[in-house]
């Protein structure tokens, strides 16, 4: 991708700033500073986003900042004041004045069953207005309640990346329910509102929020939710977060629901992504192949579309881990490449550091790994799978505390992710590792409950039931893993793990042995 800006031309794939051809010198943190602020498109770039992407949230001097963009305005001839290219926002960051022309590389039209439409993939980005939520009854001085909720709604998904939300000004027009969706998407051409109504019951403060879809008034998901009104304050970021974390799956939901009930002429790059993602999540048994089909569809349509690169990487990362492949290096290569692409592409998108982390993980670089998912849950504090990534860890490598801790935030985030089963085999994972196997047993039968039998899964609940004293149990799910996965044993099971810790390692070991299985 390459940008004009003034007088100078940005290519980010050649990591280059010219101006009439002829290069303009830059240190690579000061490229990468200028890249960010051509990303945002002249949108603030705050200085925590600003040190969670270039310098991955380790802690920096304000002069270590400032001297960056000094150099940038220097390079760029921008040290007379009023800056024309880079303005300071005083206290908060940067952003770029000057208009910002991007310049797309040209891309092959894949020829499957429907042709693909070629388009840039964030135009296609559902929008949402978030509308100040309605009142009811005496609030006793908590009525800034109703506009204060959803303005910081409005600020957590606007950092989920892949939706767009209208701006306060426009929403806060429109109070809850005074209108129909459908005279709120005429009037704000979003495709979908969330209204709100709040009350006080019993000194409980009562949240009621509905997501609909303005095409057609149809109700996409409604929840109620209750706080006590003097820890209000306190439990606020928390609110907003769960939230903006299940309207995240819902849109996502009804966006591939739209997929499968639409039948169109061609198709585009953001439908073969959620297509993608249809196959990668599917409840009962994942289909990897067609997902990968749909995501690399999604990159020959549009090859600056992030998440695209990050959904293939994501697919390469599930055949590692669960040892699918024979030959896993050229996986791993791809995974890495894809996973790099991804974040190049969207520095500030949560799921493109997830993903990125990944693909140092499973190459055992467990720092950069961690500070991946620390970044990706400093960009978006509502993401669930920042929290869940980072227990997985935790759980394995000896900090089974640490695990059910941020566990429990992700599983308060997104009760019903579409990673569910994966986030519960963390708490069992992290009970055992604690010793407390009845716990452990819990939680493995409300996985077993589910149809997925990955190799960890089928392993991993065969161990927890021998050391939790359900012998019969242990027997069966282990006749059942000699027969899912024949030739697979002990150490595949221990060498799928990233990292794990010794007390892991006895517990498998004890648990295979105890089965007869080698």
């Amino acid at each position: 991708m390459q940008y004009n800006i003034a007088e100078f031309l940005v290519d980010e794939g050649r990591f280059e700033v010219t101006r009439d051809g002829e290069p303009v010198p830059l240190q690579p943190q000061a490229m990468k500073l200028l890249l960010l602020l051509v990303k945002a498109d002249g949108r603030l770039v705050t200085k925590a986003q600003i040190n969670a992407v270039i310098w991955l949230g380790r802690s920096i001097s304000e002069t270590a900042l400032s001297s960056q963009v000094k150099a940038l305005r220097k390079a760029l001839g921008d040290t007379v004041r009023p800056h024309r290219i880079i303005g300071t926002v005083h206290g908060e960051g940067f952003r770029i004045l000057c208009a910002i022309t991007r310049i797309a590389s040209k891309t092959k039209v894949a020829s499957e069953t429907l042709p693909l439409k070629k388009s840039d993939a964030s135009s296609r980005r559902p929008t949402i207005a978030i509308l100040p939520f309605s009142r009811r009854g005496d609030l006793s001085g908590h009525e800034a309640v109703a506009t204060a909720l959803p303005d910081d709604m409005i600020t957590a998904l606007s950092r989920l990346r892949w939706v767009r939300v209208i701006a306060r000004g426009s929403c806060f027009r429109f109070p809850s329910f005074e209108s129909s969706p459908a005279e709120i998407g005429q009037s704000l051409k979003v495709e979908y509102c969330l209204s709100g109504m709040i009350e006080i019951k019993s000194g409980q403060l009562v949240i009621l929020v509905e997501l609909a879809d303005t095409h057609d008034n149809s109700v996409i998901w409604t929840d109620q939710l209750t706080t006590p009104v003097e820890a209000l304050h306190e439990v606020r970021a928390e609110t907003v977060a769960r939230i903006a974390a299940t309207l995240e799956g819902r849109l996502t939901q009804h966006e591939i629901e739209k997929m499968r009930l639409n039948t169109p002429a061609e198709i585009s790059p953001w439908e073969e992504f959620h297509l993608g993602l249809s196959q990668a999540f599917h409840h009962d048994r994942p289909d990897y192949g067609q997902a990968e089909t749909h995501f690399r569809r999604a990159i020959e349509g549009d090859a600056t579309f992030a998440r695209a690169h990050a959904g293939l990487a994501q697919i390469q990362y599930w055949k590692l881990f669960q040892k699918l492949v024979d030959d896993e290096r050229p996986v791993a290569a791809l995974m890495c490449r894809e996973a790099k692409t991804a974040l190049d592409l969207d520095p500030f998108d949560p799921f493109c550091h997830l993903i990125r982390a990944r693909s140092h993980l499973i190459l055992h670089e467990i720092d950069t790994g961690m500070m991946h998912l620390e970044t990706a849950k400093s960009l978006a504090p509502s993401f669930a799978l920042a929290y869940s990534g980072l227990a997985s860890i935790q759980a394995m490598s000896g900090q089974p505390e640490r695990a059910l801790e941020n566990m429990g935030i992700a599983m308060r985030l997104s009760p019903q992710d579409p990673w569910k089963v994966h986030m519960q085999t963390v708490m069992v994972a992290a009970y055992n590792a604690l010793g407390q196997y009845d716990e452990a047993v819990v939680w493995a039968r409300k996985i077993l409950e589910s149809p997925q039998r990955t190799l960890q899964i089928v392993a991993g609940m065969m161990v927890t039931m021998h050391h939790g004293g359900h012998s019969e149990e242990a027997r069966k799910l282990a006749q059942e893993f000699k027969h899912r996965f024949p030739g697979k044993n002990r150490d595949t099971f221990i060498r799928s793990y990233p990292v794990i810790s010794d007390k892991q390692i006895k517990l498998t070991e004890e648990g295979f042995a105890a089965l007869g299985i080698d």
